[in-house]
C-alpha cells in the first residue's frame, strides 16, 4: 500500500476474531458510522490491502489500511496536545501493565477534549501492548471540580478486574470533604437520588446511595469529613451533603454561598481481595498543593487529623 496515502494498523492479540468495522469504531472515534461503510465500500479502508466487507472477522497481524485524510481526528488530538496537560512523575500513584492510577488535580476534567482522559493516552502511546480494539480509559468516576484517585486500565484484563471489583462493591473508597456547618456525629446517610434533564436530586425511585460520614475536624462554620462511599452514583457525597444540611463548601451547584473552591478528594482505594492488579495495602492520594492552602486558612489542625484518620485505616 502506498503509505503516503494510507496509514497502516497491525492487529494485535486483543483483536483475534473482531468485526473489521467495530475495530474501526475505536480507530475513528469521531467519525459517523455511514462515513465509515462509505469508505469501506469506496475502498478508503481495506485489509491486507484488499476491500473486504465491513463485518469481515480481522486476525492478529492483518493489516488495516486507512485513507489518511479520514484520520484527520487523529491530527486534531496531535495538535492539541500543548493545551493538554501532561502527566508528571508526581502524578502518577501505581502504575503497572494492567492499571495506571493518577493522582488527578482539581478543575481537570476526566472525560472529555482536552480531559485527563486524553493526558494519559498521550502518557501510555508507545507502551502498551499492540490492540486496534483497546485504547486505555478511566473505570470509575470523579467530577471536574473533585481531585484525587482515578484508576485508568492498561490492558483489557486489568479493565475487566477493576469493573467487576467495583459491580461486586469489593473496594472501600474514601474521600475527604470540606463541608458547611459543624459536623460532629459518625453517621450513615442513606437516599435514593435520580439522575435526570435537571441533575441529581432525591426521589424514591432513584438508586439507593450509602455513605458513611465521620467528621475528623471542626471550625467555626466549616467541617473536614471523611466520607466512605458503599455506592457510586453520579455526584453522590456533593448531593447527600446538601440533603444533610452540610452542603460541600463552595459547591454553588448544590446550594453553597461561600466563595471558595470546594474541596472533595478521593484519597484511598483498597482492594478487598488480592489480586496482581493492585496492591494490598491499597494506594493513597495526599491532597494538592493548592488544596491544602484552602485547609491550612480555614482548619489549621487538619493535617494531623488526617494522617491520623489514615493511619487507622492503613492497617
Amino acid at each position: 500500500m502506498d503509505k503516503d496515502i494510507f496509514m497502516e494498523f497491525t492487529a494485535g492479540e486483543d483483536d483475534e476474531g473482531k468485526r473489521l468495522d467495530r475495530l474501526l469504531r475505536t480507530l475513528l472515534k469521531d467519525a459517523s458510522l455511514s462515513l465509515v461503510y462509505s469508505a469501506i465500500r469506496k475502498g478508503h479502508i481495506r485489509l491486507d490491502g484488499k476491500k473486504v466487507p465491513q463485518n469481515t472477522r480481522v486476525h492478529t497481524g492483518n493489516v488495516i489500511s486507512i485513507k489518511r485524510n479520514l484520520k484527520d481526528t487523529i491530527k486534531k488530538k496531535t495538535e492539541n496536545l500543548r493545551t493538554q496537560y501532561v502527566i508528571k512523575p508526581d502524578d502518577i500513584l501505581m502504575e503497572n501493565r494492567h492499571l495506571l492510577a493518577i493522582n488527578k488535580h482539581p478543575g481537570i476534567p476526566t472525560h472529555g477534549k482536552g480531559s485527563l482522559t486524553d493526558s494519559v493516552r498521550s502518557y501510555l502511546s508507545g507502551k502498551l501492548s499492540d490492540s486496534l480494539a483497546f485504547s486505555p480509559s478511566p473505570l470509575h468516576r470523579l467530577d471536574k471540580i473533585s481531585s484525587g484517585i482515578v484508576v485508568f486500565s492498561s490492558s483489557i484484563d486489568g479493565a475487566r478486574w477493576f469493573t467487576r471489583m467495583m459491580r461486586e462493591r469489593r473496594f472501600l473508597k474514601y474521600y475527604l470533604a470540606l463541608m458547611e456547618g459543624c459536623a460532629k456525629k459518625v453517621e450513615t446517610w442513606t437516599d435514593n437520588l435520580e439522575k435526570d434533564f435537571k441533575g441529581v436530586r432525591k426521589k424514591e425511585t432513584g438508586k439507593k446511595a450509602i455513605t458513611h460520614v465521620t467528621p475528623i475536624v471542626n471550625g467555626k462554620d466549616l467541617s473536614l469529613v471523611v466520607c466512605r462511599i458503599e455506592t457510586g452514583l453520579t455526584h453522590q457525597i456533593r448531593v447527600q451533603a446538601a440533603l444533610h444540611s452540610h452542603v460541600l463548601a463552595g459547591d454553588k451547584r448544590y446550594g453553597s454561598r461561600l466563595e471558595i473552591k470546594p474541596f472533595l478528594h478521593a484519597f484511598f482505594l483498597k482492594p478487598q481481595e488480592d489480586s496482581s492488579f493492585l496492591p494490598a495495602e491499597g494506594i493513597t492520594a495526599q491532597p494538592h498543593t493548592e488544596s491544602r492552602s484552602i485547609l491550612d486558612k480555614f482548619l489549621p489542625d487538619w493535617e494531623k487529623a488526617f494522617y491520623d484518620f489514615l493511619s487507622s485505616i492503613s492497617q
